[in-house]
């Protein structure tokens, strides 16, 4: 699998699925209102704050800030952090 995806993406499997998810998680940050946990648990996360470090690591912000930079709104400031919004690193379900 990882052949043909690199063949037909320049990526490996797990490259192009995380981007994917990535790519899906913004989009629901931007024209949803829902929670990160929420959000996280729709794409596959068994814990929010694995989501949060997923998408800490690839987007370089927490998924919070970045829905209020893609929205045009103030950041939320550490005290209105929600549960799941946390420091970089994990991938959905356990890969």
């Amino acid at each position: 699998m990882t052949r043909g995806t690199a063949a037909a993406t320049g990526q490996t499997a797990k490259q192009y699925l995380d981007a994917r998810i990535l790519l899906e998680a913004k989009r629901l940050l931007v024209h949803s209102d829902a929670p990160a946990a929420d959000i996280a648990r729709r794409l596959g996360f068994h814990e929010p704050g694995d989501f949060a470090k997923f998408f800490r690591k690839r987007q370089g912000c927490t998924a919070l800030a970045f829905r209020a930079t893609a929205r045009g709104t103030p950041p939320p400031s550490h005290g209105s952090r929600r549960r799941g919004e946390g420091p970089a690193g994990g991938t959905p379900l356990g890969g």
